[in-house]
Protein backbone atom coordinates (compact mmCIF):
# COMPACT_ATOMS: atom_id res chain seq x y z
CA UNK A 1 0.00 0.00 0.00
CA UNK A 2 2.80 2.45 0.88
CA UNK A 3 4.23 1.59 -2.39
CA UNK A 4 1.44 2.12 -4.77
CA UNK A 5 -0.46 5.54 -2.95
CA UNK A 6 2.73 7.90 -4.77
CA UNK A 7 2.44 6.12 -8.23
CA UNK A 8 -1.54 6.60 -8.22
CA UNK A 9 -1.24 10.19 -6.43
CA UNK A 10 1.40 11.37 -9.47
CA UNK A 11 -0.72 9.95 -12.30
CA UNK A 12 -3.78 12.01 -10.76
CA UNK A 13 -1.77 14.88 -11.02
CA UNK A 14 -0.49 15.03 -14.50
CA UNK A 15 -3.66 14.00 -15.63
CA UNK A 16 -5.47 17.31 -14.00
CA UNK A 17 -2.53 19.40 -14.86
CA UNK A 18 -2.18 18.20 -18.08
CA UNK A 19 -6.15 19.00 -18.85
CA UNK A 20 -5.29 22.51 -16.93
CA UNK A 21 -2.74 23.53 -19.36
CA UNK A 22 -4.73 22.12 -22.72
CA UNK A 23 -8.01 24.12 -21.44
CA UNK A 24 -5.76 27.35 -20.98
CA UNK A 25 -3.68 27.06 -24.66
CA UNK A 26 -7.11 26.39 -26.61
CA UNK A 27 -8.59 29.77 -24.86
CA UNK A 28 -8.57 32.47 -27.44
CA UNK A 29 -6.75 35.66 -27.05
CA UNK A 30 -8.38 38.36 -25.18
CA UNK A 31 -7.89 41.56 -26.96
CA UNK A 32 -10.45 43.73 -25.72
CA UNK A 33 -13.78 42.59 -27.51
CA UNK A 34 -16.51 43.23 -24.75
CA UNK A 35 -18.70 40.66 -26.54
CA UNK A 36 -16.01 37.83 -26.03
CA UNK A 37 -15.46 38.54 -22.31
CA UNK A 38 -17.96 36.00 -21.28
CA UNK A 39 -16.51 33.29 -23.28
CA UNK A 40 -13.20 34.15 -21.76
CA UNK A 41 -13.98 34.39 -18.57
CA UNK A 42 -15.66 31.06 -18.55
CA UNK A 43 -12.65 29.30 -19.99
CA UNK A 44 -10.44 30.72 -17.66
CA UNK A 45 -12.85 29.36 -14.51
CA UNK A 46 -12.87 26.21 -16.18
CA UNK A 47 -8.72 26.15 -16.44
CA UNK A 48 -8.53 27.36 -12.81
CA UNK A 49 -10.85 25.04 -11.35
CA UNK A 50 -8.93 22.17 -13.26
CA UNK A 51 -5.72 24.32 -11.63
CA UNK A 52 -7.04 24.75 -8.18
CA UNK A 53 -7.79 20.58 -7.79
CA UNK A 54 -3.98 20.08 -8.02
CA UNK A 55 -2.48 23.33 -6.44
CA UNK A 56 -1.41 21.44 -3.42
CA UNK A 57 -0.16 19.09 -5.34
CA UNK A 58 2.04 20.78 -8.11
CA UNK A 59 5.35 22.46 -6.86
CA UNK A 60 4.75 26.41 -6.30
CA UNK A 61 7.15 27.01 -9.48
CA UNK A 62 4.61 24.73 -12.06
CA UNK A 63 1.41 26.69 -10.46
CA UNK A 64 3.40 30.22 -11.14
CA UNK A 65 4.52 28.95 -14.82
CA UNK A 66 0.83 27.62 -15.77
CA UNK A 67 -1.15 30.72 -14.36
CA UNK A 68 1.63 33.02 -16.07
CA UNK A 69 0.47 31.02 -19.52
CA UNK A 70 -3.43 31.79 -18.38
CA UNK A 71 -2.35 35.73 -17.97
CA UNK A 72 -0.58 35.99 -21.29
CA UNK A 73 -3.94 34.91 -23.17
CA UNK A 74 -5.03 38.35 -22.12
CA UNK A 75 -3.54 40.76 -24.47
CA UNK A 76 -0.75 43.52 -23.45
CA UNK A 77 -2.67 46.71 -24.13
CA UNK A 78 -5.53 45.04 -21.99
CA UNK A 79 -3.05 44.10 -19.16
CA UNK A 80 -1.49 47.43 -19.35
CA UNK A 81 -5.21 49.25 -19.37
CA UNK A 82 -6.41 47.40 -16.04
CA UNK A 83 -3.02 46.77 -14.35
CA UNK A 84 -2.94 43.09 -14.10
CA UNK A 85 0.73 41.81 -13.66
CA UNK A 86 1.62 37.96 -13.28
CA UNK A 87 0.92 38.03 -9.51
CA UNK A 88 -2.63 39.39 -9.61
CA UNK A 89 -5.47 37.18 -8.43
CA UNK A 90 -7.57 35.51 -10.41
CA UNK A 91 -10.53 36.86 -9.07
CA UNK A 92 -9.06 40.09 -9.08
CA UNK A 93 -8.55 39.59 -13.01
CA UNK A 94 -12.16 38.87 -13.67
CA UNK A 95 -13.17 41.65 -11.82
CA UNK A 96 -10.74 44.39 -13.39
CA UNK A 97 -12.18 42.68 -16.89
CA UNK A 98 -15.55 42.80 -15.79
CA UNK A 99 -15.61 46.78 -14.85
CA UNK A 100 -13.24 47.77 -17.92
CA UNK A 101 -15.25 45.72 -20.77
CA UNK A 102 -17.87 44.36 -19.21
CA UNK A 103 -19.55 47.18 -17.44
CA UNK A 104 -20.38 45.88 -14.29
CA UNK A 105 -20.64 48.92 -12.19
CA UNK A 106 -22.14 51.32 -14.85
CA UNK A 107 -25.85 50.71 -15.81
CA UNK A 108 -26.28 50.41 -19.88
CA UNK A 109 -28.37 53.84 -20.01
CA UNK A 110 -25.06 56.08 -18.77
CA UNK A 111 -23.34 54.09 -21.36
CA UNK A 112 -25.87 54.65 -23.92
CA UNK A 113 -25.44 58.08 -23.47
CA UNK A 114 -22.13 58.49 -22.91
CA UNK A 115 -22.37 56.67 -26.40
CA UNK A 116 -24.49 59.03 -27.90
CA UNK A 117 -22.20 61.98 -27.19
CA UNK A 118 -19.06 60.89 -28.64
CA UNK A 119 -18.04 63.06 -30.91
CA UNK A 120 -14.93 63.76 -33.39
CA UNK A 121 -11.93 65.05 -32.02
CA UNK A 122 -10.15 67.60 -34.45
CA UNK A 123 -8.07 66.00 -37.00
CA UNK A 124 -9.52 62.50 -36.27
CA UNK A 125 -10.36 60.39 -39.86
CA UNK A 126 -13.93 58.93 -40.55
CA UNK A 127 -12.38 55.27 -39.91
CA UNK A 128 -10.68 55.86 -36.50
CA UNK A 129 -13.89 57.70 -34.94
CA UNK A 130 -15.97 54.46 -36.47
CA UNK A 131 -14.37 52.18 -34.63
CA UNK A 132 -14.42 54.36 -31.49
CA UNK A 133 -18.10 54.58 -31.53
CA UNK A 134 -17.98 50.88 -32.51
CA UNK A 135 -16.20 50.08 -29.49
CA UNK A 136 -18.18 51.45 -27.41
CA UNK A 137 -21.30 50.09 -28.82
CA UNK A 138 -20.59 46.76 -28.33
CA UNK A 139 -19.69 47.41 -24.69
CA UNK A 140 -23.44 49.06 -24.27
CA UNK A 141 -24.67 45.62 -26.09
CA UNK A 142 -22.45 43.59 -23.64
CA UNK A 143 -24.09 45.05 -21.00
CA UNK A 144 -27.30 45.83 -21.64
CA UNK A 145 -27.56 41.33 -22.82
CA UNK A 146 -26.02 41.47 -19.04
CA UNK A 147 -29.07 43.09 -17.51
CA UNK A 148 -32.33 42.72 -19.48
CA UNK A 149 -34.28 39.79 -21.23
CA UNK A 150 -33.23 39.07 -25.15
CA UNK A 151 -36.69 40.88 -25.89
CA UNK A 152 -36.05 43.68 -24.29
CA UNK A 153 -32.84 44.44 -24.99
CA UNK A 154 -33.45 43.64 -28.59
CA UNK A 155 -35.98 46.88 -28.37
CA UNK A 156 -33.44 49.07 -26.53
CA UNK A 157 -30.47 48.42 -28.46
CA UNK A 158 -32.46 49.11 -31.64
CA UNK A 159 -33.84 52.75 -30.07
CA UNK A 160 -29.53 53.26 -29.14
CA UNK A 161 -28.44 52.35 -33.15
CA UNK A 162 -30.98 54.49 -34.64
CA UNK A 163 -29.90 57.28 -32.22
CA UNK A 164 -26.37 56.46 -32.97
CA UNK A 165 -26.64 56.42 -37.00
CA UNK A 166 -28.19 60.22 -36.49
CA UNK A 167 -25.35 60.97 -34.39
CA UNK A 168 -22.71 59.50 -36.42
CA UNK A 169 -23.57 61.22 -39.68
CA UNK A 170 -23.28 64.67 -38.13
CA UNK A 171 -19.78 63.83 -38.06
CA UNK A 172 -19.07 62.79 -40.77
CA UNK A 173 -17.50 65.09 -43.76
CA UNK A 174 -20.03 66.02 -46.38
CA UNK A 175 -19.36 63.36 -49.05
CA UNK A 176 -19.02 60.34 -46.73
CA UNK A 177 -22.68 61.60 -45.11
CA UNK A 178 -24.10 61.66 -48.53
CA UNK A 179 -22.80 57.65 -48.99
CA UNK A 180 -23.61 56.96 -45.46
CA UNK A 181 -27.56 58.72 -46.42
CA UNK A 182 -27.71 56.10 -49.20
CA UNK A 183 -27.63 53.31 -46.92
CA UNK A 184 -31.01 53.54 -45.90
CA UNK A 185 -31.91 50.53 -43.92
CA UNK A 186 -28.16 49.27 -42.85
CA UNK A 187 -27.18 48.98 -39.48
CA UNK A 188 -24.36 49.91 -37.76
CA UNK A 189 -21.64 47.25 -39.13
CA UNK A 190 -22.46 48.47 -42.64
CA UNK A 191 -22.01 51.98 -42.04
CA UNK A 192 -18.84 50.81 -40.59
CA UNK A 193 -17.37 49.32 -43.73
CA UNK A 194 -18.27 51.30 -46.09
CA UNK A 195 -16.21 54.60 -44.15
CA UNK A 196 -13.60 52.09 -44.14
CA UNK A 197 -13.32 51.39 -47.07
CA UNK A 198 -13.63 54.49 -48.50
CA UNK A 199 -10.84 55.70 -46.13
CA UNK A 200 -8.59 52.73 -47.78
CA UNK A 201 -9.54 54.52 -51.07
CA UNK A 202 -8.29 57.58 -49.69
CA UNK A 203 -4.99 56.13 -48.65
CA UNK A 204 -4.26 54.44 -51.70
CA UNK A 205 -5.07 57.62 -53.83
CA UNK A 206 -2.38 59.98 -51.78
CA UNK A 207 0.14 57.00 -51.72
CA UNK A 208 -0.33 57.29 -55.93
CA UNK A 209 -0.35 61.02 -56.10
CA UNK A 210 2.94 61.37 -53.73
CA UNK A 211 4.68 59.36 -56.30
CA UNK A 212 3.26 61.48 -59.75
CA UNK A 213 6.59 62.43 -61.65
CA UNK A 214 5.76 65.92 -64.18
CA UNK A 215 3.85 65.09 -67.32
CA UNK A 216 5.38 65.89 -70.69
CA UNK A 217 3.33 67.89 -73.21
CA UNK A 218 2.68 65.95 -76.25
CA UNK A 219 4.86 67.72 -78.38
CA UNK A 220 7.67 66.44 -75.79
CA UNK A 221 6.35 63.06 -75.72
CA UNK A 222 8.83 60.50 -77.48
CA UNK A 223 8.83 56.75 -77.34
CA UNK A 224 11.96 56.86 -75.94
CA UNK A 225 10.67 58.26 -73.11
CA UNK A 226 10.19 55.17 -69.97
CA UNK A 227 6.70 55.15 -69.64
CA UNK A 228 6.70 55.53 -65.62
CA UNK A 229 7.44 59.14 -66.34
CA UNK A 230 3.60 59.46 -67.81
CA UNK A 231 0.73 60.04 -65.60
CA UNK A 232 -2.80 61.05 -65.53
CA UNK A 233 -3.49 64.06 -66.24
CA UNK A 234 -5.00 65.20 -62.77
CA UNK A 235 -4.81 63.56 -59.69
CA UNK A 236 -8.37 61.55 -58.33
CA UNK A 237 -10.99 64.35 -56.61
CA UNK A 238 -10.01 62.59 -53.64
CA UNK A 239 -6.73 64.16 -53.82
CA UNK A 240 -6.82 67.47 -55.27
CA UNK A 241 -6.80 69.43 -51.73
CA UNK A 242 -4.47 67.16 -49.73
CA UNK A 243 -1.59 66.74 -51.84
CA UNK A 244 1.45 69.49 -51.83
CA UNK A 245 1.49 72.44 -54.48
CA UNK A 246 4.16 71.17 -56.29
CA UNK A 247 1.87 68.63 -57.71
CA UNK A 248 -1.00 70.72 -58.24
CA UNK A 249 -2.05 71.41 -61.46
CA UNK A 250 -1.41 75.13 -62.79
CA UNK A 251 -4.26 75.75 -65.34
CA UNK A 252 -6.64 74.68 -67.50
CA UNK A 253 -4.31 75.58 -70.63
CA UNK A 254 -1.54 73.23 -68.85
CA UNK A 255 -3.52 70.73 -67.37
CA UNK A 256 -0.86 68.09 -68.06
CA UNK A 257 1.99 69.28 -66.39
CA UNK A 258 2.46 69.88 -62.44
CA UNK A 259 4.56 73.46 -61.63
CA UNK A 260 7.65 72.90 -59.71
CA UNK A 261 9.41 75.57 -58.23
CA UNK A 262 12.97 76.59 -59.76
CA UNK A 263 15.80 76.41 -56.83
CA UNK A 264 19.09 78.48 -56.67
CA UNK A 265 21.36 75.91 -57.11
CA UNK A 266 24.40 77.08 -54.75
CA UNK A 267 22.19 77.54 -51.49
CA UNK A 268 18.45 76.22 -52.36
CA UNK A 269 16.39 79.13 -52.11
CA UNK A 270 13.38 79.79 -54.42
CA UNK A 271 13.08 82.94 -54.14
CA UNK A 272 16.17 83.72 -56.64
CA UNK A 273 18.21 81.93 -59.39
CA UNK A 274 22.04 81.12 -59.28
CA UNK A 275 22.61 84.30 -61.58
CA UNK A 276 21.71 86.08 -59.13
CA UNK A 277 22.49 84.07 -55.73
CA UNK A 278 23.95 86.55 -52.47
CA UNK A 279 26.28 83.46 -51.72
CA UNK A 280 28.41 83.79 -54.90
CA UNK A 281 28.75 87.39 -54.54
CA UNK A 282 30.05 86.92 -50.95
CA UNK A 283 32.47 84.01 -52.16
CA UNK A 284 34.05 86.53 -54.61
CA UNK A 285 34.35 88.74 -52.40
CA UNK A 286 36.17 86.46 -49.64
CA UNK A 287 38.57 84.78 -52.43
CA UNK A 288 38.94 87.83 -54.58
CA UNK A 289 42.32 88.81 -52.25
CA UNK A 290 43.57 85.22 -52.22
CA UNK A 291 44.05 84.80 -56.16
CA UNK A 292 47.19 85.26 -58.03
CA UNK A 293 47.01 88.35 -60.01
CA UNK A 294 48.28 87.16 -63.30
CA UNK A 295 50.76 89.35 -65.77
CA UNK A 296 49.42 90.95 -68.29
CA UNK A 297 49.07 88.74 -71.30
CA UNK A 298 51.00 89.35 -75.08
CA UNK A 299 48.17 90.87 -77.70
CA UNK A 300 49.50 88.60 -80.24
CA UNK A 301 48.69 85.46 -78.15
CA UNK A 302 45.31 86.32 -78.17
CA UNK A 303 44.59 87.52 -81.60
CA UNK A 304 46.33 85.31 -83.44
CA UNK A 305 45.23 82.01 -85.55
CA UNK A 306 43.97 79.44 -83.23
CA UNK A 307 44.89 76.13 -84.55
CA UNK A 308 42.89 74.34 -81.98
CA UNK A 309 40.86 75.11 -78.77
CA UNK A 310 42.07 78.18 -76.63
CA UNK A 311 43.07 76.15 -73.70
CA UNK A 312 45.22 74.21 -75.82
CA UNK A 313 46.99 76.91 -77.12
CA UNK A 314 47.36 79.20 -73.99
CA UNK A 315 48.01 77.92 -70.89
CA UNK A 316 48.16 79.39 -67.30
CA UNK A 317 51.31 78.66 -64.90
CA UNK A 318 51.22 77.85 -61.24
CA UNK A 319 53.27 81.22 -61.06
CA UNK A 320 50.25 83.14 -62.39
CA UNK A 321 51.94 84.24 -65.72
CA UNK A 322 50.45 82.60 -69.36
CA UNK A 323 52.37 81.34 -71.92
CA UNK A 324 51.14 80.47 -75.47
CA UNK A 325 51.98 78.00 -78.18
CA UNK A 326 52.48 79.87 -80.69
CA UNK A 327 55.93 80.93 -82.07
CA UNK A 328 55.85 84.63 -82.97
CA UNK A 329 59.14 84.39 -84.69
CA UNK A 330 58.27 82.58 -87.48
CA UNK A 331 56.39 84.40 -90.03
CA UNK A 332 54.26 81.18 -90.37
CA UNK A 333 52.42 82.20 -87.05
CA UNK A 334 51.19 85.47 -87.57
CA UNK A 335 47.72 85.99 -88.59
CA UNK A 336 47.16 86.25 -92.07
CA UNK A 337 44.92 89.40 -93.44
CA UNK A 338 42.11 88.65 -95.47
CA UNK A 339 42.12 90.49 -99.63
CA UNK A 340 40.30 93.12 -98.57
CA UNK A 341 42.64 94.09 -95.72
CA UNK A 342 45.35 93.93 -97.90
CA UNK A 343 44.09 96.16 -100.33
CA UNK A 344 42.76 98.61 -97.56
CA UNK A 345 46.68 98.33 -96.23
CA UNK A 346 48.13 99.38 -100.26
CA UNK A 347 45.65 102.18 -99.99
CA UNK A 348 46.69 104.09 -96.76
CA UNK A 349 50.80 103.31 -97.91
CA UNK A 350 50.05 104.97 -100.82
CA UNK A 351 48.11 108.07 -98.95
CA UNK A 352 51.54 107.84 -96.54
CA UNK A 353 53.97 107.67 -99.38
CA UNK A 354 51.99 110.75 -101.36
CA UNK A 355 51.65 112.84 -97.94
CA UNK A 356 55.44 112.37 -97.47
CA UNK A 357 56.73 113.29 -100.95
CA UNK A 358 55.01 116.56 -101.30
CA UNK A 359 56.22 120.15 -99.22
CA UNK A 360 54.76 120.94 -95.77
CA UNK A 361 52.17 123.40 -95.55
CA UNK A 362 53.30 127.04 -94.40
CA UNK A 363 52.77 127.04 -91.21
CA UNK A 364 51.89 130.97 -91.55
CA UNK A 365 48.79 130.28 -93.57
CA UNK A 366 47.10 128.28 -91.74
CA UNK A 367 43.21 128.78 -91.31
CA UNK A 368 43.60 131.02 -94.45
CA UNK A 369 41.22 129.68 -97.58
CA UNK A 370 43.03 129.15 -101.11
CA UNK A 371 43.72 131.59 -103.22
CA UNK A 372 43.70 134.23 -100.31
CA UNK A 373 45.56 137.93 -101.12
CA UNK A 374 48.10 137.31 -98.43
CA UNK A 375 49.10 133.97 -100.31
CA UNK A 376 50.53 136.51 -103.34
CA UNK A 377 51.92 138.72 -101.31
Amino acid sequence: METQAPAQRTVDVNTVSGLALTAILNMPEFTGDPERLADFLEAASAAGAHLRSVNTLLPPEVVNNIYGILIRKISHQVRAECGITGSTEAAEVARLLSERYGGARRPPARLAIKLLRMRRAHGEIPSAYMHRVDQAFRLVKARMAAVETAGVATAKLAVIEELLREAVLAEMPEKTRRQLKALANANFGVLLAQVDEEEDDYQAAREDAATWTRVERRSERRPDRDHERRAPPNPPPQVRREQPARFRPVGDQRRGERRERLRCWECGSTRHLARSCPQIYRRDQQEAGRRPRPEPMEVNAVRGPRRGPRDGNISYASTGSFSSAYDYSSDEDWPVLPQRTQRQGRKAERRISGATSASPPDPGAKGQPKGSPSQGQ
